[in-house]
């Protein structure tokens, strides 16, 4: 655990298992295939699109996420929910860490849970 210097904590990731080399495969390719529907979806709504390019920009300059380059690693797929289907600018991006690779688990099968904070 670190004290970051806005003040907040930085605790990682706590495994209940092992982790082994293959324990994600298939999580890579699973992640491709969602959001290469997702892509199609965003395609056919550039106000959408455009708002979910934003958002993932800022996430990413924020420093939430990085490029993912390591076969090993889990790699979460993410889609949109609008929140009011009306207004395409305003949008959630979830991140699914409940989808399972081929070994049939997923990142959150795999994390220990602690206690609602």
């Amino acid at each position: 655990m670190s004290h970051l210097e806005n003040g907040r904590f930085s605790v990682p990731l706590l495994f209940q298992i092992p982790l082994s080399s293959n324990m994600f495969e298939g999580s890579r390719q699973i992640a491709i295939k969602r959001f290469l529907n997702l892509e199609a979806k965003l395609r056919g709504n550039p106000a959408l699109y455009e708002s979910y390019r934003t958002f993932m920009h800022k996430y990413l300059d924020l420093g939430h996420m990085s490029v993912a380059n390591r076969p090993e690693w889990y790699f979460i797929p993410h889609y949109a929910v609008l929140k009011d289907p009306t207004e395409t600018s305003k949008i959630r991006v979830v991140f699914d860490a409940s989808a399972s690779c081929y070994s049939g688990r997923s990142l959150n099968d795999c994390l220990h849970t602690g206690a609602k904070l």
